[in-house]
């Protein structure tokens, strides 16, 4: 209802048509459970295919992809060789392979399976797997 009266507002109206009041796509509809709107996993498969990690907003998931931005959460942190590092939800592991270049030790805890073993096998891909737990 506030969006239709929205809608109707000089200026905002074509934002909130072209946004919110939008026909639902047959492949979104809501949760049985929370209510709340999801996509089918069929879609995602055929959309994503392999490769693609669709990412949970009600974990909070993000990543941090830009070099510049990972470089300087490093080097503001202060890890030095010495330096044991607590990591929690390091995801695909952009920030944690820095980390590994920096810190003697890092310990990741992540809850979701799927990234764990995307992270897995990007640490040995860079041959530091000695110093992760």
């Amino acid at each position: 209802m506030l969006l239709r009266r929205l809608a109707s507002c000089p200026g905002a109206g074509t934002m909130v048509q072209r946004f919110f009041l939008r026909p639902m796509s047959k492949s979104v509809r809501p949760s049985p459970v929370t209510g709340r709107f999801r996509r089918d996993a069929r879609e995602d498969e055929k959309r994503g295919g392999e490769g693609r990690v669709y990412l949970h907003k009600s974990r909070g998931q993000h990543l941090l992809t830009n070099p510049r931005v990972l470089d300087a959460i490093v080097t503001k942190s202060g890890v030095g060789p010495s330096d044991t590092v607590l990591e929690i939800g390091p995801g695909t592991g952009n920030l944690t392979l820095k980390l590994l270049e920096k810190a003697r030790h890092v310990v990741a805890v992540e809850i979701d399976k799927r990234l764990v073993e995307i992270l897995h096998s990007r640490v040995v891909e860079s041959g530091l797997e000695d110093r992760i737990t």
